[in-house]
């Protein structure tokens, strides 16, 4: 099981990789910032209540008293995440983006020591250290003397996001302690995060967008709801419940900027260098290296 959990935890960090070229399309379309958002959430809303109906009502429930890790885990850590993502994808390069939002394992790993008491072992870091250098390698990021002129505004923003990915990942290994399941918790997230977008949403963009290529752009909304909202929150998550904090975030972590970077060559001509490919080996080695113990376990 424990293998299965890292396996999700990349699977998740792969498939938000994919988050760029849907905000940047949707970008196009005419869609804003936080738009974009709601329509995905609300999607993906759509998509769980209809699952549950048919699969398992026992999945809405939770006790009121707990409802305060679905508010902060929806309204505060994904919505301002997701948000803050969304800037940095649209003035930033996908892979510089990718590389802030991989910064959350350095949070991530001294908060589970506090809250959860998971140690802070010398491999652990070095682990660490590796997939995140890794991911600066893939992103090009040391070779971009471009990148210098970024906006501090939005540098800081894609920082933010990272903290507010740690974040959730807290609140998502709470939530597992509380007895919920992954898909619970998900529903729950996309529902509050709806309700709090709805009024700020450009409602008029959204009929624009589907009137001017209904087949098409409904598709693009529906298969962004589910490769950047549903799947991933729901492998993650998953993951969160069976195996340690630090190390699925650092496997989720080196998964989303490799993932960026591919679809950033295919879909934005931003080609890889030969020092970029060389992360993307040094990534594989620190996740690897994560791995190994499992391997050990098993054999005993």
């Amino acid at each position: 099981m424990k293998r299965i959990a890292l396996f999700l935890a990349l699977a998740a960090g792969l498939l938000w990789g994919s988050t760029g070229p849907f905000v940047r399309i949707l970008t196009a379309g005419g869609l804003d910032n936080v738009t974009i958002f709601f329509a995905r959430v609300f999607i993906a809303t759509i998509i769980l209540f209809i699952a549950f109906m048919i699969k398992n009502r026992s999945l809405f429930k939770f006790r009121l008293k707990d409802i305060w890790i679905f508010l902060v885990y929806s309204c505060i850590a994904t919505t301002g995440l997701n948000i803050c993502y969304n800037v940095s994808i649209i003035n930033m390069s996908l892979s510089f983006a990718a590389v802030l939002l991989a910064l959350a394992p350095v949070y991530v790993v001294f908060l589970a020591y506090f809250l959860f008491k998971e140690k802070i072992t010398a491999k652990k870091i070095i682990c660490m250290l590796l997939a995140v250098f890794g991911c600066v390698l893939v992103s090009g990021f040391l070779e971009s003397s471009g990148a210098m002129g970024y906006r501090p505004v939005h540098v800081m923003i894609g920082v933010l996001s990272g903290i507010l990915y740690a974040v959730q990942v807290v609140f998502s290994r709470l939530s597992s302690e509380h007895g919920y399941k992954s898909f619970t918790l998900v529903f729950y997230c996309m529902l509050f995060a709806t309700i709090l977008l709805a009024p700020f949403s450009n409602w008029g963009a959204i009929g624009h967008y589907v009137q001017a290529a209904p087949l098409s752009h409904i598709g693009i909304l529906i298969v962004h709801s589910l490769l950047a909202a549903v799947i991933p929150y729901i492998c993650i998550n998953t993951a969160l419940a069976k195996a340690e904090a630090g190390i699925c975030t650092i496997l989720c972590a080196a998964g989303e900027p490799t993932a960026a970077t591919l679809y950033g060559a295919l879909f934005f001509a931003e080609i890889p260098s030969v020092l970029s490919l060389g992360g993307l080996i040094l990534t594989v080695i620190a996740l690897s290296l994560l791995l190994a113990p499992g391997r050990k376990k098993a054999h005993e």
